[in-house]
């Protein structure tokens, strides 16, 4: 069979809802296995990925395409090596959620692909969790205990990680309204300089400052002219 015949015979396959019983006839065992290759990853190009599923006797190149493109699909593999399970998490790392006692390096490789994949992480070492604030700030909120070092990282990543924070320390309200001026709504009595600093950072944030400061109000506008809206009674200066 022709590489064409191969994609037209697979079409009309899938055309004609016979893919199920296309795959599983004995007939293909006779094939070789670059021509089998092709025939599944012609069916995984128009079905998705996830349809490996329903592949029997794949090959490893099969996986390989698979994990390139759907990280999730390493569910469906049975007994996965361990580059596999780096593909799949590098890929997507909330893949890691389906990889039983995954690896340091794994684990790794997960949160720094995504820092929220922590949550399907049991009991992460601190190398772990520390990458994953460094890439997602809000992945926080599944750190027990966190340290200062955690929350400092997390805020600095995202402000609004801030939120997450009991009792935060002055260090951790700088950086929060620093790297998102909006962080300042979870601020409760920001200093003047916390507020000269998320208006510095975002305009807007001056809409959660009560009785804002003329500098504050004035580096508002400096950054974005229309925040004037939430100023009552703007000078001719600011106007």
């Amino acid at each position: 069979m022709t590489k064409l015949n191969i994609r037209q015979v697979v079409e009309d396959v899938i055309r004609n809802n016979q893919l199920e019983e296309f795959l599983n006839d004995k007939k293909l065992l006779s094939f070789n296995q670059k021509d089998l290759d092709k025939i599944h990853l012609i069916v995984l190009e128009y079905k998705g990925m996830e349809y490996i599923k329903h592949i029997p006797n794949y090959s490893e190149k099969v996986k390989l395409k698979a994990l390139e493109e759907c990280g999730k699909c390493i569910q469906f593999i049975e007994n996965p090596t361990e580059e596999l399970k780096l593909l799949a998490v590098k890929q997507d790392g909330n893949g890691i959620q389906y990889i039983e006692n995954p690896s340091e390096q794994v684990q790794l490789a997960a949160v720094q692909e995504n820092g929220m994949a922590l949550r399907f992480i049991k009991k992460p070492l601190e190398q772990v969790q520390l990458e994953a604030l460094k890439h997602r700030g809000l992945a926080l909120q599944f750190i027990e205990n966190p340290t200062d070092e955690m929350k400092l990282i997390a805020v600095k990543c995202d402000g609004f990680a801030i939120q997450l924070i009991e009792n935060p320390t002055d260090e951790m309200k700088m950086l929060a309204v620093k790297q998102n001026g909006f962080a300042l709504q979870f601020i409760e009595n920001p200093t003047e300089e916390m507020c000269l600093e998320a208006v510095k950072n975002d305009g807007y944030a001056i809409q959660f400052i009560e009785k804002p400061s003329l500098q504050v109000q004035l580096e508002s506008i400096k950054k974005e002219g229309l925040t004037i809206k939430y100023i009552e009674n703007p000078t001719e200066e600011m106007q």
